[in-house]
C-alpha cells in the first residue's frame, strides 16, 4: 500500500506541475490506473490521499487549458472514481462543490457558462455518482446538491445559451435528485424554479430533448413528488401566461399531470 500511495503523490505533483508535457505524464498516468486491477489497489489507499480527488477535480475549472489533455482527464474521472471506498465520498463531493461554487461565481460575475464539454462531462459523472453512491452506500452529501441545484436552475433560465446535448446532460442531473427521495431538494428546485425554463421549452416534437423532458416528468409522476407535482400543475394550469407555449394542446402527460390537479 506504502508503494501506491507513494505513486498517487508523484500523479499529484505531475497533474499540479507548471509544465504542460508533465501534466501530460500525469494524465497518462490516471488512464493508466483505470484498468480494473489498479483501481482494486488504489481502493484502499484513495482514502489515505484525498489531495488526488481535488487535482482530479481542478480539470473543470482550469478553463485557461481547454486542450485535448483536459478532456481526456475529464473523460477518466467516471472511470477513476466509479467504486469508491465509503471514506472517500465526503471528499468527492466536497471537490464537486468546490467546482460548482467556482461556476457559479463566475456565471453571475460574467454572465457565461462554463466551456460545453466541461458542463456536459460533470454532468454526466455527478448524475452517475449520485444514483451509484445513494444506491450503493445510502450517502448524498447536501451541500453539493443544493449548489447543483442552484446551477441547473441559472442554466435552464436561459436554455437558448446551451445545445440540446448539454441541457440533456443537465437534466441527467436533475434525474438523479429525483431519486434521492428528499423533500429538502425538491422544495428547493421550486425555490429556484428549475422546471419553469424546463416546461418552456417542452413541446411535443420528437427529438432527444423532448425524451429527456418526458423521463422527468413521468419520473415526478411514478414517484408521487407531490411539491414537485403541485408546481407543475401550478405552472400549467393555475398561470394565464402559457408555461409551454410550444405545446400545441394537451399532450399526454400533461392530461396526466391534470388528474392530479389539487383543488386551490
Amino acid at each position: 500500500i506504502n508503494a501506491e500511495y507513494m505513486g498517487l503523490q508523484y500523479v499529484v505533483m505531475a497533474l499540479s506541475h507548471s509544465s504542460k508535457e508533465i501534466r501530460r505524464v500525469g494524465v497518462d498516468l490516471c488512464l493508466v490506473m483505470c484498468d480494473e486491477e489498479c483501481r482494486k489497489a488504489l481502493y484502499y489507499v484513495m482514502p489515505r490521499h484525498p489531495l488526488l480527488l481535488s487535482k482530479l477535480f481542478h480539470v473543470f475549472t482550469d478553463f485557461e487549458n481547454e486542450d485535448g489533455t483536459t478532456m481526456q482527464l475529464q473523460a477518466a474521472l467516471p472511470m477513476l472514481t466509479a467504486n469508491p471506498h465509503m471514506d472517500i465520498l465526503p471528499v468527492f463531493y466536497e471537490s464537486a462543490q468546490q467546482v460548482l461554487d467556482q461556476w457559479l461565481v463566475h456565471y453571475r460575475s460574467r454572465g457565461s457558462h462554463p466551456p460545453l464539454q466541461f458542463l456536459s462531462s460533470f454532468m454526466e459523472l455527478l448524475s452517475l455518482s449520485v444514483h451509484h453512491h445513494h444506491r450503493t452506500f445510502n450517502y448524498h452529501h447536501g451541500p453539493c446538491i443544493f449548489k447543483l441545484i442552484d446551477l441547473i436552475a441559472l442554466l435552464w433560465s436561459r436554455p437558448a445559451m446551451l445545445p440540446n446535448s448539454t441541457l440533456i446532460a443537465i437534466n441527467k442531473g436533475i434525474l438523479s435528485v429525483l431519486h434521492l427521495s428528499d423533500n429538502s431538494f425538491y422544495l428547493h428546485m421550486v425555490r429556484q424554479e428549475v422546471f419553469r425554463g424546463i416546461l418552456f421549452v417542452f413541446s411535443e416534437s420528437n427529438n432527444l430533448i423532448t425524451s429527456s423532458i418526458l423521463t422527468l416528468l413521468h419520473t415526478i409522476l411514478q414517484l408521487q413528488i407531490n411539491v414537485l407535482i403541485d408546481y407543475i400543475c401550478t405552472l400549467w394550469f393555475r398561470q394565464p401566461i402559457p408555461a409551454s407555449p410550444r405545446l400545441k394542446g394537451n399532450s399526454f402527460v400533461k392530461q396526466l399531470f391534470q388528474e392530479q390537479l389539487i383543488p386551490q
